[in-house]
């Protein structure tokens, strides 16, 4: 705290006499305010547990995930791709509750889970990996972005409305 403060007094002398402060301190001014910038703007991806908590209340009514993280859809009329994100996102936030759960998926178990042909499964996640939705964990295995999670509850709740509210 002394250097901060003692930084402060030589730049507001430094103000006050108009003469030009040395290159170190205005180095030192850059980098502190670099660094506070840097912890706002870089985040990780990792999510925290008020935001995981609400993730998972939101998805609820579409889908549970069984004790040996097999997902079970309960809303019937998704789009297969629709329940693959589902599928990727609901394991990917029952490893907070569980760490005994992966946060992966291969194709195998999506097409168990889901009741859908591998080679459909296949096709839904080269585009989710090319619309980066999905990242591979290793080979055969993958996981949703946490960062598309966010997008992906809103759009399933819009779709959700937009059929509840059919006449």
């Amino acid at each position: 705290m002394e250097s901060v403060q003692s930084l402060s007094s030589l730049c507001s002398s430094a103000i006050a006499s108009s003469k030009p402060l040395n290159t170190e301190i205005q180095y030192t001014i850059l980098r502190g305010s670099m660094e506070e910038l840097k912890k706002k703007f870089i985040v990780e991806e990792k999510l925290d547990e008020k935001r995981v908590t609400n993730y998972i209340e939101r998805i609820l009514p579409f889908c549970k995930i069984s004790k040996d993280g097999m997902v079970i859809i309960e809303t019937k009329d998704l789009k297969t791709l629709q329940q693959v994100k589902l599928a990727l996102v609901a394991r990917f936030l029952a490893n907070y509750l569980d760490k005994n759960i992966p946060t992966g998926m291969s194709n195998g178990e999506l097409s168990n889970s889901l009741n859908v042909p591998e080679d459909q499964i296949a096709a839904r996640m080269k585009e989710l990996r090319e619309n980066k939705f999905a990242t591979p964990v290793k080979r055969g295995l993958h996981q949703v972005n946490p960062l598309q999670i966010e997008r992906f509850i809103v759009e399933l709740e819009s779709i959700h409305k937009k059929r509840t509210e059919k006449p």
